[in-house]
């Protein structure tokens, strides 16, 4: 999304298969934590959500800078509405995502019911990154 000419993440849900970690990140930050059993392995994910399928083509890289991959994957400010519905931000730190290109097959893709969002069983692109260690700052009202 963009806010004032900022673009940003606006999350509607943030899924995670650990009780204390989605119990800290409700007391400390408005990110909607919703708690989703979830299961990896080399090729396979699945959750309450979304189950799939994947086999991984080529290197780990970075995007190219203007590409799509970048512009879906190179975001530095979050947004969350806090519990009146007020937008907030966060500042977010991140290196360059290393990504690979997967062939992906989703068997279940539920993520956007919830949003009245209906998404693709079959994805135009999709990656695989193992991740990123990433900080974001303090949420503050976005009008500021």
């Amino acid at each position: 999304m963009s806010y004032r000419g900022v673009r940003g993440v606006n999350f509607l849900s943030v899924h995670a298969d650990n009780r204390l970690a989605i119990a800290a990140g409700k007391l400390f930050t408005p990110m909607p934590y919703r708690r989703a059993k979830m299961a990896y392995r080399p090729g396979e994910f699945t959750s309450r959500v979304i189950r799939t399928q994947f086999e991984i083509r080529g290197e780990a890289r970075e995007a190219d800078r203007g590409s799509l991959e970048a512009f879906l994957l190179e975001r530095y400010r979050l947004y969350a509405a806090d519990r009146s519905g007020e937008l907030l931000r966060a500042d977010v730190q991140h290196p360059r995502w290393r990504t690979q290109s997967v062939d992906a097959k989703l068997e279940c893709n539920r993520l956007g019911d919830e949003f009245d969002l209906g998404f693709s069983a079959t994805p135009e692109l999709a990656h695989f990154s193992p991740g990123v260690p990433a900080k974001f700052g303090s949420f503050v009202q976005a009008k500021v």
